[in-house]
């Protein structure tokens, strides 16, 4: 079932998530069922019908209520994948049987659990089948090789135990198919086109400390905190996390090495957070995968009103007796990255709500605001082929200031060091880019861009 099955159930990303999803044939159309909360807000999500390809795709129905959405993907892709059938009416499901769970959960690939049904309710199936977040909107498959349901939820205490799971019944599926036969959405596919796709294989750690330690320290802080109008902006690859945590242990560790020194313990055996870097990480997170991702935080300022009044109290009494109220200067509404005046595609991305309730005598900030997160592949900051090092553009789209431009650039010494802390990585793979080194002592091309803040369009000046 797992064989036959496994190429029809895909990964779905929307924004900072994802969950998985699977093909289904309804009137002769080839569409993606999944979860609604999977999708969220966005439109127009991303399918990885394996792990090499990516393509776009578009919401056509929805069932909110239902937790429930229906996918286009370009026509032509996936044309030997074989839909999965749903389950009908009169295939009853009952209490004690065992069913399959196909899925993508936390940063795994595809993976297959089992479990038995344990209840059946209106509009739900209730089973003990592990499910963790990114499983959400995979088939729940009966051994009759049919879908049964859509898994949805976990039911899971801090009390120990593995929980309960519960997967929406295919009776809403039919009913939300229903519906889209008398209605007038649009059906059209979305663009034909590959998207970037995470690396399969991560930085190994023994390259990854090889290549830090001889890192430049100043040139990586230059690097790493940007500053970009109403936001502070962080880049992080393999090489600039690896010296993070080395600027860490160096600060927090001195006494623990002296001590360790006096004591006359060998170096296997003494303290050190970077040793606990290992290559089996690449399973359990992104920590390790060769890309450059950019954190974008919105800056926090004090409010027109209580700058005035604190102002005034000082004045007065010689000092300001009111807590500062502070607001974030900016909304992150989305980001796109430009390299030498062309636009690079992000492998994933998007923002998310942060919100602050804090108050005490000094500050009080009660605010929300968008904070986002972008992950590039590092040909962003490839060289021209004589080694000049790129010139490269991020533009922040803001909520709160749409006619406002938030943006950043890397350019020269600083463009050329995130280039080439990758180059160990290429050769590692057998890349042809490893040939390609940035020169940080050329600087990069002229060119200037003009930007629409609001939409990030950037073209560049004649």
């Amino acid at each position: 079932m797992f064989l036959k099955s496994r190429q029809s159930v895909f990964r779905v990303e929307a924004g900072l998530g994802h969950g998985s999803g699977f093909l289904i044939l309804h009137n002769g159309l080839r569409l993606v069922l999944t979860n609604d909360h999977v999708v969220g807000a966005d439109d127009d999500p991303t399918v990885y019908l394996d792990t090499l390809t990516r393509v776009p795709a578009r919401v056509v129905a929805r069932d909110r209520e239902g937790d429930l959405a229906l996918l286009r993907i370009p026509d032509g892709r996936c044309t030997q994948c074989a839909p999965l059938v749903l389950a009908q009416p009169d295939d009853q499901l009952s209490i004690g049987e065992t069913v399959v769970a196909l899925g993508f959960p936390l940063n795994q690939e595809q993976t297959l659990t089992t479990g038995i049904v344990s209840g059946i309710r209106e509009g739900a199936i209730i089973s003990d089948v592990n499910i963790n977040p990114g499983n959400s909107g995979g088939p729940l498959i009966s051994l009759r090789e049919k879908v049964v349901g859509v898994n949805t939820f976990g039911d899971v205490t801090n009390q120990g135990g593995p929980g309960i799971s519960g997967a929406v019944a295919v009776s809403r599926v039919h009913a939300l198919l229903a519906r889209i036969e008398a209605s007038t959405a649009d059906m059209s596919t979305p663009a034909d086109r590959d998207l970037p796709v995470m690396p399969r294989k991560a930085y190994p750690v023994a390259l990854l400390h090889e290549y830090a330690d001889l890192a430049s320290e100043s040139v990586n802080n230059r690097v790493v905190r940007r500053n970009a109008g109403k936001f502070d902006i962080a880049i992080n690859t393999p090489v600039t996390n690896y010296l993070a945590e080395k600027a860490i242990e160096q600060e927090t560790g001195k006494d623990r090495k002296r001590r360790e020194a006096k004591a006359g313990l060998d170096m296997e055996s003494r303290y050190s957070n970077l040793g606990n870097l290992r290559d089996w990480h690449q399973y359990a997170g992104d920590v390790l995968a060769p890309v450059v991702a950019t954190s974008i935080v919105p800056k926090l300022s004090e409010t027109f009103w209580s700058a005035l009044g604190r102002g005034l109290e000082a004045y007065s009494y010689g000092t300001a007796i009111s807590a500062a109220k502070m607001k974030f200067s900016g909304d992150v509404r989305g980001a796109r990255l430009y390299r030498n005046g062309r636009e690079v595609e992000p492998i994933r991305g998007g923002h998310a709500p942060q919100a602050i309730l804090y108050e005490d005598r000094w500050v009080e900030l009660k605010d929300v605001a968008d904070r986002g997160y972008y992950v590039w592949p590092p040909e962003a900051f490839a060289p021209d082929e004589d080694g000049t090092p790129a010139r490269v553009l991020l533009v922040v789209q803001d909520l709160k200031n749409p006619t406002y431009l938030s943006s950043t650039e890397w350019q020269g010494a600083e463009s050329a060091a995130i280039w080439n802390s990758f180059l160990p990585f290429f050769s590692d793979v057998g890349s042809p880019m490893a040939q390609l080194r940035a020169d940080p002592t050329r600087p990069s091309r002229k060119l200037t861009l003009d930007c629409v803040a609001a939409t990030g369009d950037c073209v560049v000046r004649p």
